[in-house]
């Protein structure tokens, strides 16, 4: 009897445990996975107050939305998501009550209203990472409160801070759970013909006096164009930041942006956002615009980032998302010094601030420059050429430069000497070891490889990874790689974490060009993940410091599937615990214990009975 019962609650705890294992399985998500796809901010025809709000999967996977958030900036509404939202399906939110949408049942329930007035929405994961945001706390873009008509998204795949990616729905009460409406723009009008008296006809060479109208109101039709792939620009990044001001640092912390184009950019709906400690992504409003060669400066209280004065890192992102510049320190910042760029696009602290100016860096008090300017080359093709290649502020006069004696406080106000340097191609992530068999911090390791037929000097050259804790580990000076070399960079010399649920890397030259970059998920345990020459793939045939090998698929398969069925380790039994959201996790750790015991309970009464009967 006693066996019959251990026999019935374990098979109850093991579909349970099943049960947790699969939800935990679910892939973190990306930004844009699940969009705000369409509001209904004005309310109904019935109501006012019945508002709604439609979330887009733009995936073709299942995604689990328990421990995710919608939020408003102003705090109303914050919905607490839940369930799952469909491959390629909708989740709808019902304001009060499930009356709001007759005939469609809500996905969730949620209170608080819309402001009419617009609202800056935002959409969490389970690990408060951002997956969309829409920015119209000035006004919604789209949608008609005297008609009900709602606010529909043109393209889920684009960022939802264009307000052009907006549309004011075709009908009433918009389209809740369905496809939203296609706008079909109005046909031209038909031109309109008036005969004219005519001594010779042009179109037939006749002399009748009369007009042959047929054709001569004839026009071709437009041909059809493609909508085209918005491009944004490049030479936009990081310039100056003030982490640890000598005042207060929640008044006196800024941040510079530099545009180093000639012509002006809008940067609305691009994003800035810190690493570490409390993370905070902050969209530029619209109607912010950075001149050609010019500079942006966003004070905290603007921004609402905290620089910490013991490491931190900055990203900064267009509006589709795209990662286009970012910057770490890992040492404690020096009071009243600013991180600066370097025009050879190394970073240094300065106790020279020059917010909304060129850079400066102190001269040391032993050593003055005197400068003496060359005139730059008239020719307009070499300038052309300067303009598109040097990734620095705007040219200036070249100058030769040499010591002499010095004035104690400061610097030279003649400008530096600017030489372009280029970096070789060829310079790749070859291989990296994020779950190995023995202790991770000892372990892992990351592999470059020198595709060139010649040797290249690293110096400078940097390496991030993107998940976490980042960290960013600079080559040491004199640092070089031979011609078809490669080159293992162990953990405890970077101090670089590559996290087993999922992680990326990029390789960044000195002139803060990613040249370089591998994202992979989970991690399976003692295998590398190797670049072949159709991508990137996983091997448990580990090789640093040679070819990658990489088994065929069928092999690598089978014994994937034959490790996975066989036993569960304690390293992947915490990496899915770790997956779970955290109010999951108590609930995971108690099933696991409970199947423990159960089965030792069980294995112990098994024993006393074969006991008894010899």
């Amino acid at each position: 009897m006693k066996i019959r019962f251990l026999e019935i609650a374990v098979f109850f705890f093991l579909v349970l445990f099943i049960f947790v294992l699969s939800n935990a399985s679910v892939q973190a998500a990306n930004p844009l996975d699940v969009v705000i796809n369409e509001i209904a901010w004005m309310g109904t025809q019935t109501a006012h107050q019945d508002e709604w709000i439609e979330l887009y999967n733009n995936t073709s996977s299942l995604i689990s939305l328990e421990g995710w958030q919608l939020v408003a900036q102003d705090g109303v509404p914050e919905i607490i998501l839940a369930r799952t939202i469909p491959a390629n399906g909708y989740y709808l939110l019902e304001r009060t009550d499930n009356t709001t949408v007759p005939n469609i049942a809500a996905d969730k329930i949620y209170i608080g209203n819309l402001g009419n007035n617009g609202e800056y929405l935002k959409i969490f994961d389970a690990q408060d990472d951002l997956i969309d945001g829409i920015n119209y706390s000035k006004g919604w873009p789209a949608g008609d409160n005297s008609t009900k008509q709602t606010m529909e998204r043109v393209n889920s795949n684009l960022t939802g801070t264009i307000p052009t990616n907006w549309q004011t729905s075709q009908n009433s009460g918009g389209t809740p759970k369905a496809e939203n409406s296609t706008i079909e723009s109005e046909p031209e009008p038909e031109p309109v013909c008036e005969p004219t008296e005519e001594i010779c006809d042009g179109i037939d060479n006749d002399c009748d006096g009369e007009i042959d109208e047929d054709g001569i109101c004839e026009t071709p039709e437009p041909p059809t164009s493609q909508p085209e792939p918005i491009i944004y620009p490049s030479g936009i990044f990081i310039n100056e930041f003030l982490p640890s001001p000598e005042g207060p640092d929640l008044d006196e912390e800024w941040i510079e942006i530099y545009n180093n184009n000639p012509t002006s950019i809008d940067f609305s709906g691009w994003t800035i956002e810190d690493t570490q400690g409390s993370i905070k992504i902050y969209t530029l409003p619209q109607g912010i615009n950075i001149q050609g060669y010019g500079f942006l400066v966003l004070n905290r209280p603007t921004s609402k980032i905290v620089l910490n004065n013991d490491g931190e890192g900055l990203i900064l992102k267009d509006p589709l998302g795209k990662l286009v510049n970012s910057v770490n320190y890992n040492d404690k910042a020096p009071e009243g010094q600013s991180y600066a760029r370097k025009t050879n696009g190394i970073w240094q602290w300065t106790s020279v601030l020059t917010p909304e100016q060129e850079n400066r860096f102190a001269i040391p008090a032993e050593a003055n420059l005197e400068a003496e300017a060359e005139p730059e080359p008239q020719s307009s093709s070499d300038k052309s050429s300067t303009d598109k290649s040097e990734d620095r502020p705007k040219p200036q006069p070249k100058l030769e430069a040499e010591a002499s004696s010095v004035p104690q406080n400061g610097t030279s106000k003649d400008k530096p000497r600017f030489e372009l340097t280029t970096y070789p191609s060829g310079i790749v992530i070859n291989e990296i070891l994020p779950s190995p068999d023995g202790p991770d911090k000892d372990n892992e390791w990351i592999e470059i490889f020198n595709q060139n037929n010649f040797e290249v000097n690293l110096s400078d050259w940097q390496i991030q990874d993107m998940k976490g804790k980042t960290r960013t580990y600079t080559f040491s000076q004199e640092t070089k790689i031979i011609p078809r070399g490669f080159l293992i960079l162990p953990r405890p010399t970077t101090k670089i974490t590559l996290n087993n649920d999922g992680d990326g890397l990029n390789l960044v030259q000195p002139n803060d060009n990613i040249v370089d970059q591998v994202i992979y998920d989970k991690a399976p345990l003692n295998s590398s993940y190797s670049r072949t020459h159709s991508g990137w793939a996983w091997s448990n045939i580990l090789t640093p410091g040679s070819e990658n090998t990489v088994p065929a698929k069928t092999s690598q398969g089978a014994k994937e599937n034959e490790s996975s069925y066989s036993k569960i380790s304690d390293k992947e039994l915490a990496a899915v615990g770790k997956q779970l959201p955290k109010a999951s996790r108590s609930l995971f750790i108690l099933l696991v214990a409970v199947v423990i015991a159960i089965f030792s309970g069980a294995t112990v009464l098994v024993l006393k009975n074969k006991i008894k009967l010899n």
